[in-house]
């Protein structure tokens, strides 16, 4: 039994998106506006990211076009490191970021639906989390065609209220002829210098993160029609439609809100997200609490299409460390459903941890916001060593076929680096005051102590590999592409 080529190019590039999109670009406009205290700034720092972005996914690109197999990243790390650091990369994926990614995407879906109900106060929204994670290993285990079809529809549902959002906010500032006063002058007086170095970095780590999720499309390779051509223009179509859509969504926030309401996060939570706030302003005569809803169903789907979409990466990384023989129960884990050749055992892995990571968010509700945080940071040092494998692989081996190469190398290699080691720098820095102008940083609340558990917590990747080289050493090595 083999893995099956279901996913069309369609199916990929609403992959791409839709694990980009969901539900920062409705919850961290505000902070990102908040910081710069400028409509014209704060759009500026959403395109600076997401200009790195697409650095990051150029770069990528060359490694998914020249070694399009299942697991994605982890493969690009064997290639250019070795087998020991995929194993530590492919245990921090299936093993923790995953799960804990799923934990905090279905802990955000429980709690939407709970507020659409009314029952969000008290622990409802657990229900409903538990509920969506065994649905859609359920429905992914059925075939994956069926997760393609639940990725397509909620991509394009998602897409619905941004739209509306977008247009009318648009069309508002046309015939007001507000868009440069609102968006100039872009820099606020009085900031300049080390101040604007400050907020513009502060900013742009929210929004590098908003763009996350793009990086894991390549744990499907070996499940795609034509890889090599359609992974690499999916991933980079995907951010720049990502671009456009992030931009555009804050240009009509910006026209459709004063400044002294963008600024104000807490009234704007306190309000529904400034999605909401947007709609009520651009829809004055429709119910405000009608409004809310039909906002926080967008944000639903949203976040229902993202986590089936972190529930299918997570599933193909845990079972292609099986096949290598580098995991836990790694006969079990690479073994694939008789009936729709997925990797079933390895969706009900990520799967039953999160049940079990979103039962100690019922007993602690701030364990999912803390993991996904955990999460976050330890992936993108596994981004960072991508991008450098780029350049290590073209010296290393220069004769590998590459049927896409990274434009102006090794410049936008060297920015995606750049821009990694910015997020990582923002993961540990956290909250710390570092904006509006002040320079006294007190790096003692930086979250050095939670890196440090998330470090110890991916270093079990090491007497993995060790015990797992041993404990299999006489299997075959299953590799089907």
């Amino acid at each position: 039994m083999h893995l099956e080529k279901h996913f069309k190019f369609k199916d990929i590039l609403a992959l791409v998106v839709g694990s980009i999109v969901g539900s920062g670009v409705f919850y961290l406009a505000p902070k990102v506006f908040s910081i710069t205290n400028s409509p014209g700034l704060a759009i500026m720092v959403w395109a600076f990211a997401g200009i790195i972005t697409v650095a990051a996914g150029l770069t990528v690109a060359e490694l998914a076009a020249a070694i399009p197999k299942t697991g994605g990243v982890i493969e690009y790390i064997r290639s250019g490191y070795g087998d020991l650091l995929s194993t530590i990369c492919g245990w921090a994926f299936a093993g923790i970021i995953f799960p804990f990614y799923v934990v905090f995407l279905a802990a955000k879906f429980g709690q939407t639906v709970a507020a659409i109900l009314g029952t969000s106060k008290g622990y409802s929204y657990i229900f409903f989390a538990i509920f969506a994670v065994v649905f859609l290993t359920i429905a992914n285990n059925l075939s994956a065609i069926v997760g393609a079809k639940i990725q397509n529809f909620a991509t394009i549902g998602k897409m619905i209220p941004l739209a509306v959002i977008i247009l009318l906010g648009f069309y508002k500032g046309t015939i007001t002829n507000s868009f440069i006063p609102v968006l100039f002058p872009i820099i606020p007086h009085g900031l300049s210098g080390f101040s604007l170095f400050n907020v513009f970095t502060q900013a742009i780590i929210a929004c590098i993160f908003a763009y996350d999720g793009w990086m894991f499309v390549g744990s499907v390779a070996g499940e795609m029609e034509n890889p090599q051509k359609n992974l690499p223009k999916a991933i980079v179509l995907g951010i720049l439609i990502v671009c456009i859509i992030y931009i555009s969504i804050n240009i009509s926030y910006a026209i459709s809100n004063p400044l002294t309401k963008l600024i104000d996060v807490t009234e704007i939570k306190n309000n529904g997200g400034i999605a909401a706030v947007t709609a009520q302003n651009l829809f004055p005569f429709i119910n405000k609490t009608l409004i809310k809803i039909l906002i926080n169903i967008g944000i639903m789907v949203s976040v229902f299409g993202t986590l089936n979409g972190y529930m299918i990466f997570g599933s193909r990384i845990a079972y292609k460390m099986g096949t290598q023989r580098k995991f836990l129960f790694s006969r079990t884990i690479s073994k694939l459903s008789k009936t729709s050749n997925v990797p079933h055992i390895g969706m009900l892995w990520v799967s039953i941890l999160a049940i079990f990571f979103l039962l100690l968010d019922f007993l602690n509700p701030n364990v999912s916001g803390n993991l996904v945080e955990l999460g976050t940071l330890g992936s993108w040092v596994f981004y960072i060593l991508s991008f450098v494998a780029v350049i290590i692989l073209r010296k290393t081996q220069p004769n590998l076929n590459r049927p896409y190469k990274v434009p102006l190398y090794p410049i936008i290699p060297i920015l995606a680096i750049l821009g990694g080691l910015f997020a990582v720098y923002g993961g540990l820095l956290g909250d710390v005051p570092f904006f509006k102008g002040e320079m006294q940083i007190d790096f003692s609340k930086m979250q050095i102590p939670f890196a440090t558990t998330g470090f110890f917590l991916i270093i079990l990747g090491i007497p993995l590999h060790y015990i797992a080289s041993n404990y299999y050493k006489n299997d075959k090595i299953i590799d089907e592409e």
